[in-house]
């Protein structure tokens, strides 16, 4: 969530560096890339890409709010978060028991603050 600028990416890069601790990363070849990702793990390229574009449209297909020009709008982080988790969770096939589990503490969690 942001624009293509080192001040979007420098925190989701360490986030994601402090998280997952990846291999490399494949970006198309925006100047922010460049200057904040370590050049040997960082690759350009289309072709390398397509696999993630794939993915994110996919989720547009099945997630209304992250389609462009539509009136299913969730300012809440919270809630974009949680909608990706629960289209995870239904794409890797681990069902509609996790899925419930998971919706169960989120809504048990919300209520505390009701």
């Amino acid at each position: 969530m942001g624009d293509r600028s080192n001040q979007t990416l420098k925190p989701l890069y360490e986030r994601v560096d402090a998280k997952f601790k990846p291999v490399y990363y494949a970006t198309d070849d925006y100047a922010c890339y460049t200057a904040t990702l370590p050049e040997e793990q960082h690759a350009t390229g289309k072709d390398l890409t397509y696999t993630t574009e794939q993915h994110n449209s996919d989720t547009r297909h099945w997630l209304a709010r992250f389609r462009r020009k539509s009136k299913v709008v969730s300012h809440c982080t919270n809630m974009v978060r949680l909608s990706l988790i629960a289209a995870e969770y239904v794409h890797k096939g681990e069902g509609l028991r996790k899925l419930t589990e998971l919706t169960k503490s989120v809504f048990t969690q919300t209520l505390k603050y009701i």
